[in-house]
């Protein structure tokens, strides 16, 4: 009777003690979650333009990162810094770089001239955001130029890092030679829908036939510029979008809809361990 006694008490204590391990794990992994959660907010200003597009009051803004873990929260500020084609902008602190917009934004009303303004005209969207992407757009233009171009790039929210393809691909060279020939495939098949016997139509035709002819392959690097895309819940990657060069600029759109999209699925064989596992794969 004491025997059995005794292997009662002992299986109690051990139920307690497994209670116990999972309570501590579970407060840990939520003391870590807590701890890298991080809100990306955007600070706005404005100034008075009666010369410019806006013929009123330009709105200038600025990214800020908020997190309590402030190694990540300055790892991912500074990536964002680095996307910014306003290399003047010389403060850490969001709000001192809007106030530097300011300064350099009435310094170009005042020279009236793009060549001498250090300010080049800057927004940013959030096109995702889970515990552990940050995707973002970048559009930009030069001074009293309607034109726009675009970057895009993914953060990694556990440590801020911008994701690259090195990070990402086994083999990036694989994933290279799907993107350009899936684009040249892409304006191929537009080229067949279009009637030559139109003037305008036969213009169009020759336009696209010398650029696949002409182009430069995309790089390795260009395999940064991309987002990641959810499900409608964001829960399940579905995507990985390029977004690519173009022929008026760096990164102005040439031929629509500016993207080549690769199922996430169709990809996995060419993923990095660490990838698949930050996608939850």
């Amino acid at each position: 009777m004491i025997q059995k006694q005794t292997k009662i008490s002992k299986f109690i204590f051990f139920l307690f003690l497994a209670s116990v391990l999972i309570s501590l794990t579970s407060c840990s992994t939520q003391k870590k979650h807590e701890t890298n959660k991080i809100d990306i907010k955007f600070i706005k200003d404005t100034v008075l333009d009666k010369k410019g597009f806006n013929r009123g009051y330009a709105v200038l803004e600025e990214i800020k990162v908020i997190s309590s873990n402030k190694k990540v929260a300055e790892k991912l500020t500074n990536e964002l810094h680095r996307i910014s084609m306003n290399d003047s902008l010389t403060s850490y602190l969001p709000e001192d770089r809007l106030s530097q917009k300011k300064i350099f934004y009435r310094e170009c009303l005042d020279v009236n001239d793009s060549y001498y303004c250090k300010y080049i005209p800057e927004s940013y969207k959030i096109l995702l955001k889970t515990t552990s992407f940050l995707s973002i757009e970048y559009k930009y233009n030069s001074f009293y130029n309607p034109d726009e171009y675009f970057k895009y790039a993914v953060f990694n929210l556990v440590n801020g890092e911008r994701l690259t393809y090195q990070k990402m691909f086994n083999n990036a060279e694989t994933i290279l030679g799907f993107y350009n020939d899936n684009y040249v495939s892409e304006i191929e098949g537009y080229l067949t829908e279009l009637n030559k016997d139109d003037q305008e139509e036969l213009d169009e035709y020759n336009r696209y036939k010398s650029h696949i002819e002409t182009r430069t392959p995309f790089k390795l690097q260009d395999l940064n510029n991309f987002e990641i895309v959810y499900d409608s819940t964001i829960t399940k990657a579905k995507q990985l979008k390029f977004h690519y060069n173009g022929q008026g600029g760096v990164y102005r759109r040439f031929f629509q809809p500016g993207f080549v999209e690769f199922n996430i699925e169709a990809l996995k064989p060419y993923l990095t361990k660490e990838f698949k596992d930050q996608l939850g794969m």
